[in-house]
């Protein structure tokens, strides 16, 4: 990874999260103290590796010391990149890649000192570098700094649908491999219960080159969870990987893993709408597939903190999203009572209440500053491949939102939209027949 890169990385997470608190040099809290001598320094800055919070701070010590523990972050840690003295330079002076202004260092009159200091000790400290990473002080400073090298998606957390075209559609998934936790697919249907040849989808994947990307099968109808005995020894013939199957409720969960113990077996989106607290074993459930739009409903909070006080990983769609409470909300808006899904009524509402797609739940790349499920789950199974590619390129990269369904974000509007994402993820409770935040973001997002 070059600076450039890295500073990229840096831009956008400082504008998702916002920059770290700044020192005032002006006000200084009572414990930071400044202190510009330079002998004191190097002492100061090995003290903070072993302490969490000194009593006080000084200044520009703990500045330098910040800088050293993001060089050795980035070169060892992330392993982003090589560790040579010219990189480990570049690294420690580099105003660009820290996500702060830092107003101490820029003006000290021995800075070019300082960091030739901190160069060689950055190179006799390598071979040590397990036992540094191990202390206090340097693990509460990447706790608060860690977040703003990250990508949005780390490594293994997407899953994608396939869409049937063979060796196309994992030469097209290829390219972000180390992402991808696994691809799903169906022997009965595609994602809008159109019928699939099952012959068709056998020979496609047998034929294929997966490159080692593991397999998950869907079970998502009843008469493929009473067929899975059948669909999975079919699946393992043309799958070089499976490693899971998706299944709609508990007692076949139960029945695949007492049969199949090495698979793991997530309930699938649509038994989750029914799937209860209590009914949550983690010897059996590797994971839950959340249903949108239910991640503000009382009872998928009670899912939610059942799975993570168990170990069950949970699962999100991103790219699906209906308006939350669809019945109530549809209801209050039209004065008659009307069910969705039923001659595309929801659509209609959009159309006369375009603010209503500020309320489709589905999963925004910025909402990961605030809320993480394990995967993000890509419905994909529909779409082409020249699709599936910019959607993988999309979400494993630093490119902002640009558009909410029908609901354009400029760039000068970016903010709100990222006030927006903040609101949804950790105040909003999906009650939208009696909210209108969304309505008014709306109307700031469009002006």
């Amino acid at each position: 990874m070059r600076l450039q890169e890295l500073k990229d990385i840096v831009d956008y997470n400082v504008r998702v999260y916002g920059p770290p608190k700044l020192i005032d040099k002006n006000h200084l809290p009572g414990h930071f103290e400044i202190n510009n001598e330079f002998h004191d320094i190097a002492p100061k800055i090995k003290e903070y590796f072993r302490v969490k919070n000194p009593g006080i701070w000084q200044l520009p010590a703990k500045n330098y010391f910040v800088r050293l523990c993001i060089m050795f972050y980035l070169t060892c840690d992330k392993q982003y990149i090589e560790a040579t003295e010219d990189n480990i330079a570049k690294l420690i002076k580099s105003e660009d890649i820290l996500p702060y202004q830092d107003d101490f260092c820029n003006n000290y009159p021995d800075h070019e000192k300082v960091c030739d200091g901190l160069k060689l000790f950055a190179l006799v400290s390598f071979p040590k570098a397990e036992h540094l990473r191990r202390l206090p002080g340097y693990q509460e400073t990447i706790r608060i700094f860690g977040k703003y090298y990250e990508l949005p998606v780390k490594e293994k957390q997407i899953t994608v649908g396939y869409n049937v075209t063979g060796q196309e559609f994992f030469d097209t998934i290829a390219f972000k491999k180390n992402y991808i936790e696994e691809f799903y697919f169906s022997f009965w249907h595609t994602m809008p219960k159109q019928p699939l040849n099952q012959a068709n989808v056998f020979n496609s994947l047998f034929d294929a080159k997966q490159y080692g990307i593991p397999a998950n099968l869907l079970l998502n109808t009843e008469e493929e969870c009473k067929s899975f005995t059948i669909l999975i020894e079919k699946a393992k013939d043309c799958c070089e990987n499976l490693q899971a199957v998706s299944v709609l409720d508990c007692n076949t969960a139960k029945a695949i893993k007492e049969k199949y113990s090495w698979l793991n077996v997530h309930i699938s989106t649509h038994g989750a709408q029914q799937l209860k607290a209590e009914e949550l074993d983690p010897n059996i459930i590797y994971c839950v597939n959340l249903n949108e739009p239910t991640f503000y409903s009382e009872q998928q909070q009670e899912i939610i903190s059942a799975c993570q006080e168990r170990g069950i990983k949970i699962k999100y769609i991103v790219n699906r999203g209906c308006v939350c409470n669809k019945h109530d909300m549809m209801s209050k808006l039209t004065g008659r009572d009307i069910m969705c899904c039923q001659g595309y009524q929801c659509k209609q509402l959009r159309k006369d209440f375009p603010w209503i797609d500020l309320c489709r739940c589905n999963l925004q790349k910025e909402w990961l500053a605030y809320w993480h499920p394990d995967f993000i789950k890509l419905s994909t199974r529909e779409k082409t491949n020249r699709e599936i590619h910019d959607m993988l390129k999309f979400w494993t990269g630093i490119e902002r939102t640009k558009r909410l369904s029908n609901i354009p974000i400029p760039e000068h509007k970016y903010d709100t939209y990222l006030k927006w994402c903040k609101i949804r993820t950790t105040i909003c409770k999906g009650n939208c027949e009696s909210c209108s935040i969304c309505k008014k973001i709306y109307e700031d997002l469009t002006n």
